[in-house]
């Protein structure tokens, strides 16, 4: 049985944080008082959490596939998620949920006690724990109209701490006297809140500096970059070899994280690089200390697997706090105009899916019935001489900005594809929004517009040649990956497609250079 603990209220609960009442765990119900709050904090105090150790993500009911909600003798069940900072857990910390149901015209009810087991989802520097509220609960499902709108319970989870003392949530509700509630006007639900010890802005990178451990920091990057991030910083490999590359290092401050002795597993650092215009790859940067209020990180690339004859590394950092939401040193001047380069805000979209490709003829539908991206697509002489639909389509979704008539959508998502032919530059192009697609923004490109065969056109890119159909043929590669506010899909790798023309043409012939 899971274990239940009963308080009675004691006439000094006026003196009391709401959440911080006693809770002692027991095999059966036993009566407990609640404790005064200790007024310098110090041992076996019960005290308030305002810096993220243990957060409430979500709480709501489960539907059963019935047309109501689970339950369990008699009970709606509350299925919750909370998240505890791994430094937390190391100090010898445990999770545990208190809640106090409240019926309408009975006064407060007792609060009880239920645990809290690992589970998985975390963001970066937590752990995440689920729990289930199944005894106790209220509203029950049989609470008529007017009593469910008057019903509700208090919901605090807290840290039960070595010392004796425990931390309460108070993350997301900052008042002392405030818990979470679940009422009718909430929908007896608490919604997860990605700001509450979530992402948080990386508002400056800088400093960067190259050497080796041994040999000290230059002020210099490896080579003077080019300017703009699509533009990265290049290594060469004379770099290497005169060991003025053998690390990066680059310097972030993070308000509220790096200034007040955050834990550095809360901060995602990356290196985004690729060989000679390769394929794209990723590699976490090692935290190598602070200096004042900044966290510094290293990309030992001596060490990477860059292969034999290269002849050119291009790289950019990246940092997320969440996961989800990444923050991209550019290579603008800083904040003061000087050397330090800043960081652009990549803002991600919330999800990014409806990959396909339609090449067909006499159908106004853009993008429905078209074939997964993922399986490739073929533009040969039928695309180009009778399709009428010849499209890549994709569907972006941003909570606020795609699931409404937003008529700056377009400003709001900085959509394109990047593409190269063979081993060639990746190059750009821009993707039109071409409508509202439920909650998404639905985005079309004209495949025609990358074809290198196209009519009155000499292809300046790779190919091959190829017999089919008692015909020879041409025909030229495509790697290709989509980037919503700077964020790439697919995270590594790219598609692929293939553009396909008969090998002798008049025009070409006449036209082109051999």
């Amino acid at each position: 049985m899971r274990e239940i603990v009963r308080f009675n209220p004691t006439p000094l609960v006026a003196l009391l944080i709401a959440a911080c009442q006693a809770v002692t765990p027991a095999a059966v119900e036993t009566d407990a008082s609640a404790p005064l709050i200790s007024t310098d904090g110090g041992q076996g105090a019960d005290r308030a959490d305002r810096a993220c150790q243990i957060v409430l993500r979500d709480l709501a009911r489960r539907s059963d596939e019935r047309g109501g909600y689970q339950t369990q003798g008699g009970n709606w069940v509350w299925f919750g998620a909370l998240e505890v900072a791994r430094a937390a857990l190391d100090a010898g910390a445990r999770p545990a949920v208190i809640y106090r149901p409240h019926a309408p015209n009975t006064a407060e009810g007792d609060w009880y006690e239920a645990p809290a087991a690992g589970a998985s989802g975390a963001g970066p520097g937590f752990e995440r724990f689920a729990f289930r509220l199944a005894e106790h609960t209220s509203p029950m499902p049989s609470t008529s109209g007017s009593s469910l709108a008057a019903s509700r319970m208090e919901v605090v989870p807290f840290l039960a701490m070595p010392d004796g003392s425990r931390v309460f949530d108070h993350n997301r509700n900052p008042g002392d006297f405030d818990n979470y509630v679940l009422a009718i006007d909430n929908g007896f639900r608490v919604a997860d809140d990605p700001g509450a010890c979530g992402a948080l802005p990386v508002q400056w990178a800088g400093s960067w500096g190259a050497g080796a451990p041994d040999w000290g920091t230059n002020s210099d990057p490896c080579s003077l970059p080019a300017a703009g991030l699509l533009e990265p910083v290049p290594i060469y490999p004379w770099s290497i070899a005169e060991r003025m590359c053998a690390f990066v290092s680059a310097e972030v401050y993070v308000p509220g994280l790096t200034d007040r002795g955050g834990d550095p597993a809360r901060l995602l650092a990356e290196a985004e690089w690729s060989v000679d215009g390769g394929a794209l790859r990723r590699t976490t940067l090692g935290y190598a200390g602070t200096n004042g209020n900044n966290f510094i990180y290293l990309w030992d690339v001596k060490h990477e697997a860059l292969g034999s004859d290269w002849r050119k590394v291009t790289f950019a950092f990246r940092f997320s706090t969440s996961g989800a939401e990444w923050f991209r040193i550019g290579l603008a001047p800083g904040p003061d105009g000087g050397d330090p380069r800043t960081l652009r805000v990549v803002d991600a979209p919330g999800s990014v899916s409806g990959f396909v490709t339609k090449i067909t003829r006499d159908d106004t539908e853009p993008c429905n019935g078209g074939t997964p991206v993922e399986e490739g697509f073929l533009y040969g002489t039928f695309a180009r001489q009778r399709a009428t639909t010849r499209n890549l389509c994709f569907e972006v979704w941003k909570p606020g900005v795609t699931d409404w008539d937003n008529p700056d959508v377009w400003q709001e998502l900085d959509v394109a594809v990047y593409h190269r032919f063979g081993d060639g530059a990746w190059s750009r192009s821009y993707v039109d929004f071409e409508r509202r697609v439920g909650n998404n923004a639905r985005y079309v490109l004209d495949l025609g517009g990358l074809d290198p065969f196209r009519p009155l056109h000499c292809p300046t890119v790779p190919t091959t040649l190829n017999s089919g159909f008692g015909e020879q043929y041409v025909d030229a590669s495509l790697d290709y990956y989509l980037a919503v506010n700077g964020v790439p899909f697919p995270g590594l790798g790219a598609f692929h497609g293939t553009f396909e023309d008969y090998a002798v043409d008049a025009w070409r012939q006449q036209n082109c250079p051999p």
